[in-house]
């Protein structure tokens, strides 16, 4: 059986910075399963792939393909499978990625076969071996899937994230002078836990697996880390620094196994200042940069993120850094109650912090999330415009400025931070004419 992993390629105009640029970890999970069965399997990653998409499916002729993609991706996934039933109406479609698991219903498209929306290694697993033999879906946990004319939806299996296996990296390999950081080329991808324990009101990922955290052991992860040719890692949980007595086993088999490695972590500001003591023990380790989610630099505005912190935690997690070694990038949000003044308090309050490196986001309502009903008739774009939920458009109108002006103060902030990144070693041109090209692009009203 050959099978066809597909990641769809971004039409974000932020995407062509191409400062920053990951491997698809999701599809080197599923080749792994592939790997596992003795299928055989492709990867089209529509961020480094210069062959034309339909063109793949046309010479390599697949029995299954394989979407997945974030919210942004919904209609391009759809397109995609367009094209593959196009081509071929026996091949199956199967498609999954985080939007599905809380959206499964907005794949209910008459050119996908199977929705994956939980537990999708193991969904996928059992989809392979059932695809060619008349199965009964009913019998196939996690999965959606159609039967005269109508969608089922099947329960789940809870995930056993000790029980996954390594992502097969072959295509982070071939490509691995695509695959960067903000500077850190060579950037390589390790998940450790699934879920978060927390619930901010912008974000998913307190709904993804079911509401629950749960944690790899670290002695596995650390093998894994151990077997990685790159030396450069960002680890992509949630928030790493949720655990403290996993934080110093981390630190104890990296410095025991004498493995030399450049960590990126994401680490909330309270839990920065809840570590203080350990955070040189995690510097000896190798991580040299928290990415952490500052959102806001009053109080008032993180209460309404339902942030659960305070301006002065925000502050003092920063000098923390600092004291440590540790390079900082803050993660802001912009809400659609700014004016003039919040614009203003937060460019001083970034000058202020001297954070190495920062990024900003526009308040986006994602369907899914607790909450998303309070906004829903505030949309000022169709609600399937997915493509907007790349938290640098507005999807809902702006309260005390006009749009435009709204767009020109939020990319003043992003002009502000990116005219220092020479001390990146970037390229700064291209990437402020793309910055223009993006406040442009995103005034344009349709």
């Amino acid at each position: 059986m050959r099978v066809l992993l597909v990641r769809p390629k971004p039409r974000n105009l932020f995407a062509r910075l191409k400062t920053v640029r990951f491997e698809p970890l999701e599809l080197e999970y599923l080749a792994a399963i592939v790997n596992e069965l003795g299928f055989q399997y492709k990867i089209y990653d529509g961020m480094v792939e210069k062959q034309a998409f339909p063109r793949l499916v046309k010479s390599y002729r697949p029995h299954v393909v394989a979407i997945t993609g974030y919210s942004i991706h919904v209609n391009l996934i759809k397109e995609y499978a367009e094209t593959v039933k196009a081509f071929d109406p026996e091949i199956k479609v199967v498609v999954g990625g985080i939007h599905a698991e809380l959206n499964w219903q907005d794949f209910y498209d008459p050119n996908i076969d199977i929705i994956v929306h939980s537990n999708p290694l193991h969904a996928f697993r059992d989809v392979l071996l059932n695809v060619d033999t008349a199965a009964n879906w009913h019998e196939v946990k996690n999965i959606c899937f159609k039967e005269k004319g109508r969608w089922v939806k099947n329960g789940g299996q809870e995930l056993d994230v000790n029980a996954l296996p390594f992502p097969d990296r072959t295509h982070l390999q071939k490509y691995k002078e695509q695959f960067r950081y903000f500077g850190k080329e060579e950037c390589a991808l390790v998940k450790t836990a699934w879920g978060c324990p927390y619930n901010c009101n912008f974000c998913y990922c307190g709904c993804l697996n079911g509401g629950k955290h749960e944690a790899r052991d670290i002695n596995k992860v650390v093998e894994e880390i151990e077997e990685m040719e790159q030396e450069k890692i960002f680890i992509i949980d949630d928030d790493f620094l949720v655990d403290r007595s996993r934080l110093l086993n981390f630190c104890r088999l990296i410095t025991e196994k004498k493995i030399k490695k450049d960590f990126s972590i994401y680490g909330r500001a309270d839990l920065i200042c809840a570590n203080r003591d350990i955070l040189a023990q995690l510097r000896a380790a190798g991580v040299s940069e928290i990415i952490v989610g500052l959102e806001a630099v009053d109080d008032e505005t993180l209460n309404y993120y339902h942030k659960k912190t305070s301006s002065e935690v925000n502050f003092r997690a920063v000098e923390c850094l600092k004291e440590n070694d540790i390079k900082s990038c803050g993660l802001f949000i912009v809400n659609e109650d700014f004016d003039l003044d919040d614009f203003k308090r937060l460019r001083a309050a970034v000058k202020k912090m001297e954070l190495d490196l920062c990024m900003f986001s526009i308040f986006t309502p994602l369907k899914g999330v607790p909450g998303y009903e309070n906004y829903r008739e505030k949309l000022i774009v169709p609600e399937d415009k997915y493509e907007n939920n790349d938290f640098l458009h507005l999807n809902i109108k702006p309260a005390k400025m006009g749009i435009c002006r709204y767009y020109f103060e939020f990319y003043k902030l992003y002009f502000m931070a990116y005219t220092d990144l020479r001390r990146l070693r970037l390229n700064i041109k291209p990437i402020m004419k793309s910055l223009f090209n993006l406040l442009v692009e995103t005034v344009k009203l349709k």
